[in-house]
């Protein structure tokens, strides 16, 4: 029996009893009957298969949500903290620049002095193989 068949007989058998309040069922309506019967177990057979997949993508999704979230949270930290460090960096780079500076600073001062020709001949090499290394331009 094919299902547009068993659908009709089923139509016909509902619209005789709703007319007749009784009906008598004979072989061929059994059978169209039994087949709707199968087709709908295949049917709950299909839903009962698709919402398992749907409940298992469903479960993937918030594993791979969750994981997201960590990688989230993980990240925000290893920013924070390199900013932490970038922030250090810099604050020691500007105190070592003012160190530099003040060396610089105090070499040239003693060139100054005058009056010791020998002095002034050693901080002058030491000041400019000072700038060499530090990549002084003044």
């Amino acid at each position: 029996m094919n299902e547009e068949l068993a659908y009709r007989t089923l139509a016909y058998l509902i619209g005789h009893y709703k007319m007749h309040e009784e009906t008598i069922i004979n072989k061929d309506e059994i059978e169209a009957i039994n087949f709707l019967l199968d087709k709908n177990e295949q049917l709950k057979e299909e839903i009962y298969k698709s919402n398992a997949v749907a409940d298992t993508n469903i479960e993937l999704a918030e594993s791979y949500h969750k994981e997201i979230e960590r990688l989230k949270r993980l990240l925000k930290y290893d920013y924070e903290d390199s900013q932490d460090i970038m922030s250090e960096f810099t604050s020691e780079n500007q105190q070592l620049k003012e160190q530099q500076k003040e060396f610089t600073n105090y070499l040239k001062s003693m060139l100054e002095n005058e009056k010791d020709n020998f002095s002034v001949a050693r901080v002058k090499d030491v000041l400019e193989k000072y700038k060499e290394i530090v990549g002084d331009k003044q």
